[in-house]
């Protein structure tokens, strides 16, 4: 895999196992690094040191075995949301909301989400729509 292919999902892949701390921490320590993550993660590697060993067991279950870089910053993860709201239909409030922006800079992450998925950038599979009411074979196996 390449080392720049993950960039913004990384993060994300560290927000959902540590929430916001664990992204400022981990790009605060290891920002604009090239790192080896390994098949298994350890209380000494450069992640776990950085944000803990959930986080660590997240990203190794994700790029165990690559070298990735380390995006800085938040913004790979803004636009990383804002693909991923955009992708699901989300509406601009939903996107300031998770994105911890004002109205106005979602509609400009909003904007540039959509030129970066355009490009091929950035991918995002759209998550399954939740249903709201049962198949009638569950219904009726449900009893």
């Amino acid at each position: 895999m390449s080392a720049y292919a993950p960039l913004a999902e990384l993060l994300l892949v560290v927000h959902r196992a540590g929430g916001e701390a664990a992204v400022r921490a981990v790009t605060t320590a290891l920002g604009g690094k090239l790192i080896y993550i390994p098949k298994k993660a350890t209380p000494n590697h450069a992640l776990s040191l950085a944000a803990g060993m959930k986080v660590a067991e997240a990203v190794v279950s994700a790029y165990g075995g690559d070298r990735i870089v380390i995006p800085k910053g938040r913004a790979a993860l803004r636009r990383l949301i804002a693909a991923e709201v955009e992708a699901n239909g989300g509406s601009l409030n939903n996107l300031a909301a998770a994105a911890d922006v004002s109205f106005s800079r979602a509609r400009q992450l909003r904007r540039e989400a959509r030129e970066q998925m355009r490009a091929g950038k950035i991918v995002v599979a759209a998550r399954k729509p939740k249903t709201r009411q049962m198949d009638i074979e569950d219904f009726l196996a449900k009893g």
